[in-house]
This record gives structure tokens, C-alpha cells and sequence, in this order.
């Protein structure tokens, strides 16, 4: 998957309906639960293009979409929401050609 897919992905997902801190609540997820449940019907689900586009972001921009969802002490993204955030990242990331 493509930094670009995972936009495409979290984009027409509520900004109020991201969690921060768990997978998923049941009913709400965060960015990485979004993206697991798009691939395998299920927010804990591991999917390995989600982990590979992790992966590659862990190389290039040096944090992760989990650490930037969270708001994490490293997390260098300072918008007020996890999807503000996570759409700040996937942008970095489509520029780094990821």
C-alpha cells in the first residue's frame, strides 16, 4: 500500500471518529485500526501492507503512524487531531515518494 491508498483510505472517516490509544473502542478506531480494518475486516487484524507502508515510514520520517495518531513525545506533528496529524504524515510521506 501506498502512502497516497492510506489517504484515500482515512479521508472520508470522520475527523471526530479517530480514537487515540487503543486499536478500536468498538465502534470508533484509530488510524492504524482504520487502516487493519479496511484490509482484513477486523481493527486488530494485522495487514501486512498496512505494517510494510509502517515500515518504510519508521525508515524514511523516522516516527510511525501509530506514534503520530497518539500524539507520542517524539511525534514531530503538533495538529490538533490524530487525523489532522495522520494526514500531515501521509503527505510527508507521499512527498518522500513512499
Amino acid at each position: 500500500m501506498t502512502a497516497q491508498q492510506a489517504k484515500d483510505i482515512l479521508l472520508p472517516i470522520p475527523e471526530e471518529d479517530f480514537i487515540m490509544g487503543d486499536y478500536t473502542d468498538d465502534e470508533k478506531c484509530c488510524a492504524r485500526g482504520y487502516l487493519d480494518k479496511h484490509f482484513t475486516g477486523d481493527p486488530c487484524g494485522y495487514s501486512k501492507e498496512v505494517s510494510d507502508l509502517n515500515i518504510d515510514i519508521r525508515m524514511t520520517l523516522e516516527t510511525s503512524i501509530e506514534n503520530v495518531n497518539d500524539n507520542k513525545p517524539n511525534n514531530p506533528y503538533e495538529e490538533a487531531t490524530p487525523k489532522q496529524r495522520v494526514m500531515h504524515l501521509l503527505n510527508d510521506a507521499i512527498a518522500a515518494g513512499l
